[in-house]
């Protein structure tokens, strides 16, 4: 309670300083403020908030840099009120669309809505929640992101945060699809400080910022950010209607909600799949660009979907692939060449054809989520035959193709990578076939020698994948016509 007492007296506005006692430090110490007109508007009452609490966001307990309390207690809030109660305001559009759609036994004789009605919404990334018009002016500035080190000029970066902010909450209530961070945790892998952003196709790679570690609690700290500008709207937005204790009632209701969700079904799985195919793709163009003395491995630690006009979002994490592990070293760093290469990669896997998507899920598991080598080695002589397999002399195929596409010109370099190879095929079937194991060893498979075999099946698979990318006549191709193309030059 002290410390939430203390938290709170340094990050509440202060009539004396005409701030916060946190901003006005910032502020004698070099920090920048934007010069605003006063309360002549939203926006700037919004802003002038926001740069007056924002230390709150920074520091404290879990739950007090979440809260909106602070942000309540302004005194421009009033202020805030009343500007949202004026109908001339486009947010207040979405009250009107709302008691539109709710259904007549839900509004119970009620012939106009006031500005303190709850408003149930659902959007078209999946999430969904309640909000009240008076409320949103708080939700905007709890929920504000930063992407950018913080320094000097934060305050001009949360200003525009603000207006960012509110403008497409405006947009969102006059109906409109707007883009929208969702932010994807990435872990043991860095970019070194003052490093500007990757930029992707739909989004961008960056540093995590301090609000971006605080995300989640239940998961491990993000190394990196992955940005992902997703295409949201209202697919529903209806009165909240009166309680009902009857269990009956609740049924009823819950059954009528979900028959009105059927016919966006189509819309909320395409956003996921959509989603989930950026993820994948900017994790596999990380592998793709790691250097040769180490493959890179882009954990996915946990997804923050944030939903737009509350100060809430949903969020999930994956599993630790290696619980209990203790790290002694730092994560590597990814340099400006290979930052190049990532933003290439990933353009390359544009249009993936699904025959190659097997083995880019296999090799993210191989690379990411095994920490055990012989899984890991598995997984990579997987992404092999789903490169080059064929229901016949599936061995042969597999290990010419790749040996030739690795080694074109030096047949003596050639003979030495299929001989490699071959052995790890060979490895590999009788690994799966239960001959050989962790407690049975023969004269040529010893267990202190997986991890090596699993490295190398790991960076024979990467390299090939990178030959299919690079060359237009083998990426459309099935694995059998693609190793006859190797083959026989057909």
């Amino acid at each position: 309670m002290r410390e939430a007492s203390r938290i709170d007296a340094f990050c509440r506005y202060d009539e004396s300083r005409g701030t916060s006692a946190a901003t006005d430090f910032h502020l004698r110490s070099g920090g920048i403020r934007p010069a605003i007109g006063g309360n002549s508007s939203l926006d700037d009452c919004l802003q002038l908030i926001a740069m007056d609490c924002f230390a709150a966001r920074l520091i404290g307990s879990e739950q007090t840099h979440h809260s909106p309390s602070l942000v309540d207690k302004h005194p421009l809030m009033p202020t805030v009120r009343r500007w949202l109660r004026n109908e001339s305001e486009p947010l207040t559009q979405l009250l009107r669309d709302a008691f539109a759609a709710t259904d007549e036994a839900d509004l119970r004789g009620r012939d106009r809505v006031t500005y303190n009605e709850q408003i149930e919404v659902d959007w078209s990334t999946g999430g969904g929640g309640s909000l009240s018009l008076r409320d949103i002016g708080t939700h905007i500035i709890s929920s504000l992101l930063i992407d950018e080190d913080l320094d000097a000029r934060v305050l001009i970066r949360v200003a525009e945060a603000v207006r960012d902010g509110l403008g497409r909450a405006r947009r969102l209530a006059a109906g409109e699809t707007v883009p929208v961070k969702t932010l994807i945790a990435l872990g043991d892998l860095t970019l070194p400080r003052g490093a500007g952003p990757i930029e992707i196709a739909g989004g961008r790679i960056r540093r995590p910022t301090v609000l971006d570690r605080r995300l989640n609690s239940f998961a491990a700290e993000p190394d990196l950010i992955l940005e992902v500008d997703q295409p949201v709207r209202f697919i529903e937005a209806r009165l909240s209607p009166p309680p009902v204790h009857n269990g009956h009632e609740q049924l009823t209701r819950f059954v009528a909600s979900s028959e009105r969700r059927k016919k966006f079904l189509p819309e909320l799985i395409q956003a996921s799949e959509d989603l989930q195919e950026t993820i994948r793709r900017v994790r596999f163009a990380i592998v793709l660009a790691s250097p040769n003395e180490e493959v890179f491995r882009p954990v996915w630690r946990f997804t923050r979907q944030n939903h737009p006009l509350t100060s809430s979002g949903s969020n999930s994490h994956q599993p630790n692939p290696s619980p209990g592990v203790v790290k002694t070293q730092l994560p590597p760093q990814i340099d400006a060449g290979t930052a190049v290469e990532i933003a290439e990669w990933a353009k390359k896997m544009a249009g993936l054809p699904d025959a190659l998507k097997v083995g880019r899920r296999r090799l993210l598991k191989a690379t990411t989520d095994r920490p055990d080598p012989l899984d890991k080695f598995i997984d990579a002589v997987i992404v092999w035959e789903s490169m080059f397999g064929t229901e016949t002399e599936t061995s042969f195929r597999v290990t010419g193709s790749m040996a030739l596409l690795l080694e074109p010109e030096n047949i003596e370099a050639r003979k030495a990578l299929h001989k490699r190879l071959s052995d790890l095929y060979s490895h590999r079937s009788k690994l799966v076939h239960g001959a050989v194991g962790h407690d049975r060893e023969s004269s040529k498979f010893k267990m202190a020698d997986v991890p090596e075999h699993a490295n190398d099946a790991v960076r024979y698979a990467i390299d090939c994948f990178k030959r299919i990318l690079d060359d237009k006549g083998l990426f459309p191709l099935d694995s059998a016509a693609r190793s006859k193309r190797i083959m026989l030059g057909f």
